[in-house]
């Protein structure tokens, strides 16, 4: 008798019902089946049991034919022997060596002026001490981009944190010496800057239009809402 034993079901097969139809999509191979009623719950106990085919039919002659279970084997087995179903994931080896980058993440500030309960950066520093990136690191990066990025011409540089506001006069810096390559290399560098505006003032508005930066801002809807989750470092709501 077949077994599965220590297939992982989980990563490779996606068993549903979606209206009257009973859909398997087989992960790895891409192909989808749609299954009877006697299928659907032997697939579903071919999980339960870890992959024992055995078990699996035992359960369904409880409720069905014998004659009408060996059918339904036969079909699975086609379709497991033809690599339609659970099949391994391929080993696939790609080679990023040579690969152009085109676009950088730079987390400008490791840390952050507000303390939302559902912060993926751990409050804006990431679980590590705050600090905040210097001018030296930021030119390096943008080195780095230029180099790396081969024959692209559009470049993307995004200025992250925490709040990278909080690290204004850098940001600012490295903008400059952006614009600096620009000239020298015949490349375009976009940027953009992640922030809660909290810290937004004219001055900072007017280099932000200058430099045509595209700004991502998260907000959280009604004030209630808002200030159950959005709150500064003392408490506070943030409206």
């Amino acid at each position: 008798m077949y077994t599965l034993a220590g297939y992982d079901f989980d990563a490779h097969v996606h068993l549903y019902k979606w209206n009257d139809l009973n859909i398997l999509l087989d992960v790895n191979s891409g192909a989808i089946h749609v299954l009877d009623e006697l299928a659907f719950e032997f697939i579903n106990s071919l999980i339960e049991y870890k992959g024992d085919f055995h078990r699996a039919m035992d359960i369904c002659l409880t409720t069905y034919k014998q004659e009408e279970v060996e059918e339904m084997f036969k079909e699975i087995l086609i379709a497991f022997e033809s690599g339609a179903l659970f099949t391994d994931p391929d080993d696939i080896i790609v080679d990023l060596s040579q690969m152009s980058v085109k676009a950088l993440c730079l987390n400008i500030a490791h840390s952050c002026n507000m303390k939302c309960t559902y912060c993926f950066a751990s409050q804006g520093d990431f679980g590590q001490k705050p600090a905040l990136m210097s001018n030296e690191v930021g030119q390096q990066a943008l080195d780095f981009l230029v180099k790396a990025s081969g024959e692209i011409k559009n470049l993307e540089v995004d200025f992250f944190g925490g709040e990278p506001l909080l690290n204004f006069d850098v940001v600012k810096s490295i903008v400059k010496y952006g614009r600096q390559l620009e000239e020298k290399t015949n490349k375009n560098i976009n940027f953009t800057l992640t922030t809660n505006s909290l810290l937004l003032t004219d001055e900072i508005m007017d280099f932000i239009i200058e430099e045509d930066i595209s700004i991502v801002l998260s907000l959280d809807g009604r004030p209630e809402t808002n200030d159950r989750n959005r709150i500064l470092n003392n408490g506070t709501g943030t409206y």
